[in-house]
């Protein structure tokens, strides 16, 4: 009854019922429950309601426009979720107001009820009216799934349909009565939508109310008007059809242009059928849908488990001389190329993160084709130098043996992916699905609740870990409405709270993603300086939003400074985000990596993981420390917490502990490599600077941190970075 056809219907013919001697009795609620649900709706009642009674009952207009008006004060001034009992006691106020007024004018004639009871019957009639409509709408959302049935918007649908046909039989044209097509409209209506016992209730009660309310014989019909829209695609208007020829052409007594309205109601409809019917939610098309999502995304976690592979394969497969020359060589095309160019700064700044591959593909003599390399060597004024002393360089860098190197290889990294495949599988074993029946549930309510979904997909179905993606055609300003409605739908029948993520709005269409509940905001800032002042720092951090409920920051320090510390840190920090997209637990994640480095250990190249993953679900926060060091956490009450490393470096050990801590609302989490917070000499000095600065943004306590090292004794001259954090409950 949500739709705009189904509104202009609703509207023209129930005003009409002011010609009962009820005034708006029950027009009022109508017009308020449809302008509280969407403002817009005002549109939909005004312009047809006012047409309706410029024909029909024009001595009522001035008091419609007046009565509309007021209404749509009252909605501006009221929330609909929480409007609460001012509603009622705007009914009531406007209902005796109004009655009072069309009394006084002559156009109520209560016949032998006296005036007080009088309005005190049709209060209540028109309270209760609104209050089922309102209950009834509400509680097909809280409802629990077998609880549906009690509270099917179906039956709000009749009620709203019977209204609207006691006011349509005041229209009658050449002996039909409007409220007889107004009837038949709605059976063809309910029994395409329905298909169940309710189309029939209403057949049997619109049968009922046209024939001895109103004594219209052609009510006979309706039952099996509804009857025959049970079926599908286009046997309805045919059989229907048939079934009136049939009553024409054997002369019955049944008036024959109301027939042939019916037939022509049939034929309208057909046209308007798609604009009319609200989407069905077919659970066999839902669990197929959900099915090829799950099995797409199990596709593409394989897909990027194997690039993960190829990634670290790509990283191990030269030994530890042959990367110590590299490395050397690197050293020595900065020193005669680099620390006197005048273009070294913004060079580093700009292509930090492709220089070492650069630098080593010239002292191999491997051809670059990248785009990358190509704006490089444009940009660079000593490119060519720079191969000239690579290929005197390239003779230096020892010869090995690749097939041997490959094979020790292939020997390690065999027992490393049997064993991160078995814990791969372990990890998704033991995740619970949520039933594909919850997500068709979820559809099925969003529809009847009104709103118009063009787009629903199930991305992720866990218990503690799903998502669905969905557009619903609205405008922004609907967006709070939207939101209330559909948490409530999905904490009941998923019986677990929800967060409603707004993502986008494109072509009058909301875009949003329905996650389970975030219970706390991240925020962040960053930084990092180089020991030298050369702009190659070679410490990598990364801040992520896992877009699955979990927020990741991660610091890794590569063994040794300048280029080489840096590849390695970044390459670390490359791996990680790889596992970690694999949407497994961050545990099963980093041990699967710790694997590969451990197997690799031959190399002898190391770099220090500092990991810290908040659950925003769960409101708790792991640190993984592999040669990291000291975290703080200073609390709202000005307390300070230190998590300390007792690992080695990532690869050296075979297990991987992580500590979980709780969060609360303002708690401050302070993250560095071993070049700033371990590295200031007086520990008291910066805990109580830690403590004042706590109130700062996570981007200011940052800056303040590093003016503090600066300012203050240090151990050693090492690379600096920091990442500062602040929880807030969401």
């Amino acid at each position: 009854m949500f739709k705009k056809i189904n509104l202009i219907v609703i509207a023209f013919f129930s005003v009409l019922t002011v010609l009962f001697p009820i005034g708006f009795t029950l027009y009022l609620p109508l017009l308020i429950f449809y302008v509280l649900k969407d403002n817009r709706n005002i549109f939909y009642m005004l312009i047809p309601s006012f047409l309706a009674l410029l024909l029909f009952a024009k001595e009522f207009v001035i008091y419609f426009l007046v009565l509309t008006a007021i209404v749509y004060i009252l909605q501006m001034l009221l929330h609909r979720i929480s409007k609460g009992f001012y509603v009622y006691g705007a009914i009531l106020l406007l209902n005796v107001i109004s009655s009072v007024i069309l009394d006084r004018a002559g156009l109520i004639n209560a016949g032998m009820l006296p005036s007080p009871w009088h309005l005190i019957i049709l209060n209540i009639i028109s309270l209760s009216f609104y209050v089922y409509l309102e209950h009834s709408l509400v509680e097909a959302l809280k409802a629990k799934k077998m609880m549906r049935s009690l509270y099917d918007n179906s039956f709000l649908e009749i009620l709203i349909a019977l209204v609207t046909i006691l006011g349509a039989t005041w229209v009658e044209y050449q002996g039909v009565n409007a409220g007889l097509v107004t009837a038949v409209y709605f059976g063809m209506y309910f029994g395409t939508s329905f298909r169940g016992q309710n189309a029939m209730l209403y057949g049997v009660i619109a049968m009922l109310t046209l024939l001895f309310g109103f004594e219209i014989r052609e009510g006979l019909f309706l039952p099996f008007v509804c009857a025959f829209y049970f079926m599908p695609f286009v046997y309805p208007i045919i059989s229907l059809n048939i079934f009136l020829a049939v009553a024409i052409l054997a002369k019955t007594d049944y008036h024959f242009l109301s027939l042939l309205s019916m037939m022509a109601t049939s034929v309208v409809f057909e046209i308007l059928k798609n604009f009319l019917i609200k989407e069905k939610v077919v659970e066999e098309e839902v669990y197929e849908k959900v099915y090829e999502q799950v099995t797409g995304q199990i596709n593409q976690e394989i897909l990027a488990f194997a690039s993960f592979l190829e990634r670290f394969s790509d990283g191990i497969k030269l030994p530890k001389e042959y990367n110590q020359h590299i490395s050397d060589g690197i050293k020595t095309l900065v020193q005669k190329h680099c620390q006197r160019c005048d273009k070294q700064k913004e060079c580093y700044s700009h292509y930090k993160a492709g220089l070492y591959i650069y630098f080593r593909d010239i002292i191999v003599g491997q051809a670059q084709d990248s785009d990358e390399y190509y704006q490089f060597t444009r940009y660079c004024p000593h490119v060519r130098e720079l191969e000239y002393t690579g290929r005197s360089l390239r003779k230096n860098v020892a010869l090995y043996d690749e097939s041997e190197t490959k094979n020790n290889s292939l020997v390690a990294q065999m027992g490393g992916i049997a064993s991160a495949i078995r814990k791969y599988a372990v990890d998704r074993a033991s995740k619970e699905e949520l039933k594909y029946e919850v997500f068709a549930e979820v559809k099925r309510r969003i529809i009847g609740y009104g709103y118009h979904i063009t787009y629903f997909e199930v991305k992720r179905t866990f218990v503690n870990d799903f998502l669905i993606s969905l557009g619903i055609k609205a405008a922004k300003s609907e967006w709070d409405d939207i939101h209330s409605a559909i948490s409530l739908i999905c904490q009941n029948v998923m019986e677990k709270r929800v967060s409603v993520l707004f993502e986008k709005e494109e072509r009058n269409t909301l875009y949003l993603k329905i996650i389970p509940e975030i219970k706390i905001d991240v925020l962040y800032g960053y930084g990092a300086i180089a020991s030298d002042g050369t702009q190659i720092n070679g410490d990598n951090y990364i801040i992520k939003d896992l877009n699955n409920g979990r927020f990741i920051s991660a610091i890794s320090d590569g063994m040794g400074k300048g280029y080489s510390a840096f590849y390695e840190s970044n390459i670390t920090l490359k791996l990680v985000e790889d596992v970690l997209s694999l949407n497994l637990d961050s545990s099963t994640a980093l041990e699967i990596l710790n694997t590969f480095y451990v197997i690799q250990d031959y190399l002898e190249r190391y770099a220090t993981l500092d990991l810290l993953e908040i659950n925003r679900f769960k409101t708790t926060a792991k640190f993984y420390k592999m040669g990291g060091c000291t975290s703080y956490i200073i609390h709202q009450d000005g307390s300070l917490e230190k998590i300390i490393n007792k690992s080695l470096p990532f690869g050296i050990e075979e297990l991987v502990e992580n500590y979980e801590v709780p969060l609360k609302d303002n708690d401050v989490i302070i993250m560095s490599s071993d070049g700033i917070l371990e590295n200031v000499v007086d520990a008291n000095r910066l805990e109580t600077f830690l403590k004042s600065v706590k109130d700062l943004t996570p981007q200011r306590i940052v800056y303040e941190l590093f003016n503090f090292a600066v300012k203050n004794e240090l151990k050693t001259n090492d690379d600096m970075t920091l990442i500062a954090l602040r929880i807030k409950e969401a």
